[in-house]
């Protein structure tokens, strides 16, 4: 448990600014290196009941509704009532606390990287409120996370293009404006304006960040299965030689990884012959590696 590394992601920014995309980008960012990643909602109790009143309406007046749920991964159901659950929320927010929804997410945040020895990924998509922002900053801490949040911005005019139909007038409610004010200003790590919507640029800022934290979990597990094989290899080498070796990965400080070869040391007193094939076969192993990898494993 104590070498694995764990991220949780908070993305706050009024309807239409991205967030859905840019959540999409980091997952596959993140399936790229090699990361378990999986992404949350505040709002994902509201769509569960909202789709269950649905469900239940549609039966009562034998309506067919089969084709209510998108056909991807995706939580979300392709119909969504903006204002509905804006009142819903509110009415659980008052009856139960304000933060009955952030529980949910809390339970499911440390489901999901506290009880697995994996370096995973969570991403909080819908982030809209101050004592959201506060709680999943704690949560981070006493799982042991790194906390990155993300703020999206963008002109109304922009947003309501890109939702069209879908546009919840209500822009003065609370979950828009919950952390938009100029008292949020230089609190998240990253701010993006994505009028002019670009996310391979969000994701040239973000990448790096994940890189650097969890590192490229498919390159280093091939590398432990290459020096795993090399092991084994150069372990038959010495009973065919009396030859060993030894060997270690380093890095050239730009993330650049080689294999050096220390030395090739006798084990008994062994012929010319298998001296020369000893020194003949650990480059030749080296090759196979730098090859397999797509790597320099040449060394300095």
């Amino acid at each position: 448990m104590a070498d694995r590394k764990t991220m949780l992601i908070f993305i706050s920014g009024k309807q239409g600014s991205g967030k859905s995309t840019l959540c999409g980008a980091l997952e596959k960012v993140a399936g790229g290196l090699g990361v378990e990643a999986k992404k949350l909602y505040f709002a994902e109790a509201l769509y569960d009941y909202q789709d269950g009143m649905i469900q239940w309406a549609a039966k009562i007046v034998g309506h067919e509704v089969s084709g209510y749920y998108e056909t991807s991964a995706s939580l979300r159901p392709r119909y969504k009532n903006g204002p509905f659950l804006q009142k819903f929320g509110d009415l659980l927010r008052e009856t139960f606390g304000e933060d009955i929804l952030i529980k949910e997410i809390e339970n499911k945040v440390h489901d999901w990287i506290g009880y697995h020895n994996h370096n995973r990924l969570v991403i909080v998509e819908d982030g809209r409120l101050s004592l959201e922002y506060q709680r999943m900053c704690d949560i981070a801490t006493r799982e042991h996370a790194k906390f990155v949040s993300i703020n999206l911005s963008c002109h109304e005019d922009v947003r309501k293009s890109r939702l069209g139909s879908k546009w919840r007038p209500a822009t003065g409610h609370k979950t828009e404006a919950g952390l938009q004010g100029p008292e949020w200003e230089g609190v998240f790590d990253y701010a993006f304006d994505t009028s002019d919507f670009s996310v391979e640029g969000m994701i040239g800022d973000l990448k790096p960040v994940l890189l650097d934290h969890f590192g490229n979990q498919n390159v280093l597990r091939l590398f432990k299965e290459m020096a795993e094989n090399m092991t084994g290899r150069l372990r038959y080498l010495e009973s065919q030689t009396g030859h060993g070796a030894n060997f270690q990965w380093r890095s050239d400080g730009k993330g650049k990884k080689y294999l050096e070869v220390l030395e090739v040391m006798p084990l008994t007193q062994p012929s010319p012959e298998a001296v020369a094939q000893a020194k003949a076969e650990i480059p030749c192993i080296i090759a196979a590696a730098e090859k397999e990898l797509g790597v320099d494993t040449s060394g300095t």
